[in-house]
């Protein structure tokens, strides 16, 4: 029988070779998933199933799911993947610095406001959505002057804020190197470099859109300084993890409905996947780990591109 970490090897090479059974996941990725931890249904019905009813915190998230999974419950599944910290190298930045605000809302990093969604976890933490796109701070810019004053950029150039990324980025290498040294899992971290899908919920959805066709000066300025910042992060994260990692997500984001892309071949390989590219070359500066992309919907148009690139793996719903 293979181990969790050759059988990813296996099914992500090129040509892929033939494991021994499918790789298993729980739920989703980034250490993330979507369960909610509510009566009568969610991880707490899944756990009694199983046989882990007194399960660990599971550390609920309010935008991106649960940020820690009980290990008996990952087991339970056979999965094959273990997760580390993803908050150190998000432009939305740690939860512990987002404004809760009196709203209801929370605003994270790059001033992007989220509202409340659906679900209740069993701290009382309500999952969030991403609130309308003229509410977005960065919707009114206008001019790329605009774009350089904007006051939420994460600031990564700053002393201060480089060394807290760096203490957070050497807490999460010593944690991956333990995990690849003590097991034979497949250790898995969130994604770096720049996201068409972190463009257009900083920016807002329709004025991603608009951009591309009444500005595209405008577009390719907000989308290098996204690069930019992602490129740092990327940097100081992937220097501390990079030799103990196995997969790590160099995602366009979810860019596909479910009757096609988003957007043309054309703009695609205009507006996104120069960043893409250029986010790769970064990533293998520090690493030799499998790349992989979750993005959801019909992007067929997009995959030889992608994979060109360098992408090893696309995965999400209806991908193809």
């Amino acid at each position: 029988m293979m181990t969790p970490r050759e059988r990813w090897y296996r099914v992500s090479s090129h040509p892929p070779k033939w494991p021994d059974r499918v790789c298993k996941e729980f739920i989703g990725s980034f250490s993330t998933t979507s369960l909610l931890d509510q009566e009568p249904y969610g991880l707490k019905a899944l756990a009694d199933h199983v046989g882990v009813p007194e399960y660990a915190d599971p550390q609920p998230d309010p935008i991106w799911g649960y940020t820690r999974v009980d290990e008996r419950i990952l087991e339970k599944f056979n999965c094959d993947f273990r997760y580390l910290p993803v908050t150190s190298q998000s432009i939305f930045g740690d939860p512990k610095d987002w404004r809760y605000l009196p709203s209801g809302w929370i605003q994270t990093g790059c001033g992007v406001l989220w509202k409340p969604g659906y679900g209740v976890s069993r701290q009382g933490v309500r999952r969030m959505m991403v609130a309308p796109d003229d509410e977005q701070p960065a919707a009114k810019l206008k001019t790329l002057k605009d774009i350089e004053q904007y006051p939420y950029w994460p600031r990564t150039e700053d002393k201060k804020t480089r060394e807290a990324l760096e203490n957070k980025a050497s807490e999460a290498g010593k944690i991956a190197k333990k995990m690849h040294e003590e097991t034979d899992y497949a250790i898995s971290c969130g994604g770096v470099g720049y996201s068409a899908e972190e463009h257009y919920r900083v920016r807002g959805f329709s004025h991603w859109l608009m951009d591309i066709k009444r500005d595209p000066e405008f577009y390719h300025a907000f989308a290098t300084k996204l690069y930019q910042i992602n490129r740092d992060l990327a940097e100081i994260y992937l220097n501390q993890v990079g030799d103990h990692i196995d997969r790590v997500s160099l995602t366009p984001g979810d860019l596909g409905t479910q009757h096609g892309p988003m957007i043309s071949l054309e703009n695609f390989r205009e507006f996104v996947l120069p960043y893409v590219k250029k986010s790769h070359a970064i990533l293998r500066k520090y690493t030799d780990a499998r790349t992989f992309a979750h993005a959801c919907g019909s992007i067929h148009l997009y995959i030889k591109d992608l994979a060109e690139a360098g992408l090893d793996m696309i995965f999400g719903e209806a991908a193809a």
